[in-house]
């Protein structure tokens, strides 16, 4: 059996339900959030000293009946896990007069169910390349008609298990070239970036993976490198990742020409400035172009931030997020064909209990 290695870049928003001996939390729900699933139903079962959640200390044992994934960063999947948690609260779904109370007879599983299925098809959620996950087949319920996610968001089922994104090896710079190459990055990013100008719901553009561009800086004084002298309403779409990464199936030199816009990308000083390198998701397209000249491309009117697109070269059709995801270096998540029981409480054995 091989081992299993950590895959960066995940988010996601997760569902328990009790299966306490106790009536009074037999099944009581918890929604949480996670960068790992299998780490965290254990978590939650070992208890509060553990690491699980004070609301779920001693009340379990916790199953983790779904999860949602496929968020483009961390505020994304806690904003949609905090609206999930308070559909009363949250400006989105309070306007849905039948999310504010539970029905009379109804579970809590399906009333949290019912705010999931409102949730996926309304702003800023609808446009996310999100995945709907199934853990437990004892829970797992059918979409209403009229009630379906978007056809871009898959539904699955199983455990998962986590991949270590590959690395790519960089030749060291002296400071004096990395200098050099700052002061040439920041003028050809000011120059380079294409602004998208919209008046924008801050809110979704968190959701969505945006950024906001502040323009307060004076540049007489200081030198602001992701400062772009646009307006208060533009955006460039940015990444959470530390390090990008080339797949093997990429050119080995480090500049190339864009193939929408054909000016020169020096690959290796964008990625050392964190400027996402988008390549098509076909393996043997020949795709490489800036961020902004695709999103150009495939970018629909009334949106600031694409949803799905087809390649220019190779014609194949794609959703924003998992271009995104791949320029991140992001290696997508794998069923578990090792351990085919859903993720459920007899992950911790007694023995890891009592470590606890």
């Amino acid at each position: 059996m091989s081992s299993v290695d950590e895959i960066e870049d995940f988010y996601g928003v997760y569902l328990l339900v009790s299966k306490s001996p106790n009536p009074k939390f037999a099944g009581r729900t918890y929604i949480g959030y996670t960068v790992d699933p299998n780490r965290r139903i254990k978590q939650h079962n070992r208890g509060e000293d553990a690491g699980g959640a004070r609301r779920t200390s001693n009340r379990g044992p916790w199953t983790m009946v779904l999860i949602v994934h496929g968020f483009p960063n961390n505020i994304s999947a806690l904003r949609f896990e905090w609206a999930w948690q308070q559909p009363r609260v949250s400006r989105r779904l309070k306007q849905i007069p039948e999310l504010q109370k539970k029905l009379r007879k109804e579970s809590n599983f399906e009333y949290n169910f019912r705010i999931l299925t409102e949730m996926l098809r309304i702003g800023p959620w609808n446009r996310l390349p999100l995945v709907i996950r199934w853990f437990a087949d004892e829970f797992h319920r059918e979409f209403e008609v009229g009630k379906k996610p978007p056809l871009h968001m898959p539904i699955c089922f199983g455990r998962m298990k986590k991949i270590k994104r590959k690395q790519k090896k960089t030749n060291p710079v002296t400071g004096e070239r990395a200098a050099k190459e700052q002061r040439v990055s920041n003028r050809a990013r000011k120059s380079s970036k294409v602004a998208i100008n919209y008046d924008f719901d801050e809110y979704d553009l968190l959701v969505m993976g945006g950024e906001k561009i502040d323009d307060d800086s004076n540049p007489a004084t200081k030198e602001q490198p992701l400062t772009l002298p646009v307006t208060d309403e533009s955006v460039v779409i940015s990444s959470d990742s530390e390090s990008d990464n080339n797949d093997a199936d990429g050119s080995q030199s480090t500049a190339t020409d864009c193939t929408l816009c054909n000016r020169w990308m020096d690959l290796e000083e964008m990625e050392g400035q964190g400027d996402l390198i988008l390549r098509c998701l076909q393996p043997r397209c020949p795709l490489v172009c800036h961020l902004e000249c695709l999103a150009e491309r495939v970018l629909a009117p009334g949106q600031y931030v694409p949803v799905e697109g087809d390649c220019p070269v190779c014609e194949g059709h794609f959703l924003w997020g998992d271009i995104i995801r791949k320029a991140n270096g992001c290696c997508d998540l794998v069923d578990d064909a090792e351990n085919v029981d859903p993720l459920e409480v007899d992950d911790v054995s007694d023995d890891e209990e009592k470590c606890s």
